[in-house]
């Protein structure tokens, strides 16, 4: 972060108040991990680029809501993780675990942070869809 970058905390308080140039740097701080999470998930460009705008409009509904118990990002990507499976119940899509397994991105497109939890996430999205 630079010397001159805003902190995600002083940035959420000023969204909060109104300021839209906050949110909009919130936003586009966030937007391509975000869109590479659920590019990831879907393999469609443009159902990746629904679930983003999606995520976003979740986050800024419940902005407010935000503790600050984990980090922002953390926060942002757990709502788009709701977001992908919101997205298969309404598409009442069905996949079997070696379908799942190979929706991946290449390594230097993917968040760093996402890499750990991949596998995890994966077999839990796999779990949510056969209970549909």
């Amino acid at each position: 972060m630079s010397l001159f970058q805003q902190t995600d905390e002083k940035l959420i308080q000023k969204a909060l108040n109104g300021n839209q140039s906050a949110w909009r740097k919130l936003v586009a701080r966030y937007e391509k991990c975000v869109y590479q999470y659920a590019l990831r998930m879907t393999s469609n460009p443009d159902d990746a680029l629904d679930l983003m705008q999606d995520t976003f409009i979740s986050v800024c509904r419940s902005l407010k809501e935000f503790r600050g118990d984990s980090g922002f990002k953390t926060w942002v990507l757990r709502i788009a993780h709701f977001r992908c499976i919101e997205f298969y119940r309404r598409r009442k899509w069905f996949a079997d675990e070696s379908e799942l397994q190979t929706i991946t991105m290449p390594e230097e497109q993917s968040c760093p942070e996402l890499a750990f939890g991949q596998q995890q996430s994966q077999a839990q999205l796999m779990e949510l869809m056969k209970r549909l």
